[in-house]
């Protein structure tokens, strides 16, 4: 699994997270990238320039060169990321550029739309490469918690008006076969409206296994002692068993 971390394309890093849970209970390989962010990985000024999108594609060609020297398959390379991560997934897969470079994505709380684009010279917006056939097709799991933006569905949205729920849920099971919505509040959301369940990024501590090892990292920190519940650790197992078998079999 080649997973590109959030931020908005402007902060966070690779290193924010630890692949050792997931990679070990599901018996996977697990890749973690950095690439250029905000000015330096996305000026604007054409396509040609966004070379943070550039770093992620050098990375996924360094791990089919590669990934063999340590038990991986280039063959069975799964992309993800969440939030801006989720985003440059869409990006990759509708990318003329990533032919070959893995057979599955999964994008958590992002999708190539939520990236500010327009036609140019260099980039086309991703409605317009949709349409003009260049997504290929393949495996691809998405989803989001329940307390953001809502799910991503195949046509315009109206905020402003009434919707048809049964016409909704149409459109979504017609428009992808396999998404998820993250729903589990948090043990540690003392501080929260009772009715927020899962927030922006909640799933990745569970995604990534964090009940079943030490976090934070800094015990002497107070402020991140996140004390995790036994319902908790089965909740993680069972989210990296889902990851981890889409990862192997789709």
């Amino acid at each position: 699994m080649f997973f590109i971390h959030g931020g908005g394309l402007f902060s966070g890093s690779g290193a924010q997270y630890d692949g050792r849970a997931l990679a070990a209970m599901g018996n996977i390989v697990v890749v973690i990238i950095n690439y250029r962010l905000g000015i330096l990985g996305f000026s604007g000024i054409g396509g040609q320039w966004n070379v943070g999108f550039l770093d992620q594609i050098s990375a996924l060609r360094w791990v089919q060169h590669n990934i063999h020297v340590f038990g991986g398959d280039p063959g069975r390379v799964t992309i993800a990321g969440q939030s801006a991560g989720g985003g440059s997934v869409g990006w990759l897969v509708l990318s003329p550029l990533t032919a070959g470079l893995f057979r599955r994505a999964i994008s958590q709380s992002g999708a190539a739309t939520t990236i500010p684009t327009q036609n140019t010279d260099y980039t086309m917006h991703p409605r317009t490469l949709l349409k003009n056939g260049s997504a290929r097709n393949i495996e691809y799991l998405m989803g989001v918690t329940n307390h953001e933006l809502g799910h991503a569905i195949s046509q315009d949205w109206d905020f402003s008006g009434e919707e048809d729920r049964d016409q909704i849920r149409s459109i979504i099971k017609a428009g992808y076969r396999d998404y998820f919505q993250f729903q589990h509040r948090p043990s540690w959301h003392h501080s929260k409206p009772g009715h927020v369940k899962a927030d922006h990024g909640d799933e990745l501590l569970f995604v990534f296994g964090a009940p079943f090892f030490d976090w934070p990292r800094n015990p002497a920190d107070p402020a991140w002692r996140l004390n995790f519940t036994e319902e908790e650790r089965v909740l993680s197992r069972k989210i990296m068993t889902y990851w981890t078998n889409f990862v192997k079999t789709g």
